[in-house]
């Protein structure tokens, strides 16, 4: 993800950069499910307590964006 991101100024056309993003989406999504399938799977019956702590991050990560 971070080799693609670091492209972007280099593209020459809109559809490069469509292409591009799509691709970072994809990747992003993969290791977003990737990883709660994976805390599923270490924790099983254990698991919310761990998935609401990670989601916890994610929105206060994305609160001090702004």
């Amino acid at each position: 993800m971070a080799l693609l991101t670091i492209t972007i100024p280099w593209l020459g056309s809109l559809w490069m950069l469509i292409v591009l993003f799509a691709l970072i989406g994809v990747t992003l999504g993969t290791m977003d499910v990737g990883g709660n399938t994976l805390m599923v799977w270490l924790y099983r019956s254990d698991v919310p307590p761990y998935m609401n702590a990670l989601h916890l991050s994610f929105g206060v990560g994305r609160s001090s964006d702004r």
